[in-house]
């Protein structure tokens, strides 16, 4: 190959690595492009009703600004009723993960531990460990794991 080819093909492979760079700029450059292209059609619509062009560019923006909002409330109004539902849900959730039976079972006669007071890092750990001496008690030593109960 000759150096020119050398060249432009290490130019290529640059230009390709800058572009993968600035990929997001770029993006809302031709996002924008597209943008003013449909905001420009709606524009030439009103015109053609006889508008004078700067009547129809604040109509356009007008009736997208409208549009915008009426998008946002109902985005808005089904997140919130979807939070509402999650705030319902969440004491199910954590009941069906570690059941109260579970707990009552597991638990050593004598010690009593407000689970209030722990950290969640704290509460995995002793669920975990629980979990396994149940699983060993019941089920006789876990071979592979070389877990033996206590």
């Amino acid at each position: 190959m000759a150096l020119g080819r050398w060249i432009d093909l290490l130019s290529l492979v640059v230009s390709l690595y800058v572009l993968w760079q600035i990929r997001a700029i770029v993006l809302l450059f031709f996002m924008a492009i597209i943008f003013a292209v449909g905001l420009n059609r709606v524009v030439r619509q009103f015109q053609k009703s006889r508008l004078k062009r700067s009547a129809a560019i604040g109509l356009t923006i007008a009736s997208f600004i409208v549009v915008l909002g009426l998008l946002l409330t109902l985005v808005t109004t089904r997140i919130v009723e979807q939070a509402d539902q999650l705030v319902e849900l969440i004491p199910g959730a954590i009941a069906s993960v570690v059941p109260p039976a579970l707990l009552a079972l597991l638990d050593s006669p004598g010690k009593e531990i407000e689970y209030y007071q722990l950290t969640f890092w704290q509460f995995v750990n002793i669920w975990i460990k629980r979990t396994v001496k149940f699983s060993c008690l019941n089920l006789g030593k876990v071979e592979g794991l070389g877990v033996i109960a206590r």
